[in-house]
């Protein structure tokens, strides 16, 4: 069954990996249009749920935390034709649900002739690039086949100028829209597609509070 946590505190940054994701709307960190996880290893992944996107990250520290601003701006979802033009379609949000300690978030996409899309997301905190701290989101298209391939929209790099390595098992697309630091994400039509964002200035810390450290910029 699906459970439902209304409070999430800065309790978090000492939470261990093997306790069930936290999962709230909206709340301190976010807004009602929002959904807050919390991934493991000091990381808050912040879904805006009108778009189906990853907005925000917040990496907890022992003293306070630090935001990382993901947004891009709507739509973030298209289809693609064998290299044609993106497509627009509507986007749904699907909801979510906890699946063997994991959570899963549900977009539904429909194209202009009606047809469906039914794409499911798990994201993880990971290590990522030279050992960064990461989020690694899985997506995967859970109804038939379809010729036509869906696109998902990312950023590469904060509005301030920090890349943000990805890499991906899909195809990556870089755009050259506004600061240059978006790009679109090819789904694999068959099987799912691994998308992994690192932050620059965070690695990954196993130590038993679980929070990530900063570097120290010198």
């Amino acid at each position: 069954c699906m459970v439902v946590l209304f409070l999430l505190s800065p309790a978090i940054a000492n939470m261990r990996d093997s306790v069930p994701p936290l999962v709230q709307r909206g709340g301190d960190l976010g807004d009602s249009e929002t959904l807050s996880i919390q991934l493991g290893h000091g990381l808050v992944g912040i879904w805006n749920i009108r778009t189906g996107s990853l907005t925000e990250v917040v990496v907890m520290k022992k003293r306070g935390h630090d935001s990382i601003d993901l947004r891009v701006d709507p739509p973030t979802w298209f289809l693609s034709n064998k290299g044609s033009s993106p497509m627009l379609v509507t986007y749904r949000w699907g909801g979510y649900r906890i699946e063997k300690g994991q959570v899963v978030l549900m977009h539904e996409l429909r194209g202009s002739d009606g047809m469906k899309w039914m794409i499911e997301e798990r994201p993880i905190s990971a290590t990522g690039t030279n050992g960064l701290l990461a989020i690694r989101s899985e997506f995967k298209q859970i109804d038939d086949e379809k010729s036509i391939s869906v696109v998902k929209r990312i950023r590469t790099g904060t509005k301030g100028g920090v890349t943000i390595p990805v890499s991906t098992n899909g195809e990556l697309v870089p755009l050259g829209l506004n600061d240059n630091f978006v790009a679109d994400v090819v789904l694999n039509q068959t099987g799912s597609t691994n998308v992994t964002r690192s932050f620059n200035g965070y690695w990954m810390n196993q130590n038993s509070n679980g929070s990530a450290e900063r570097w120290s910029q010198r």
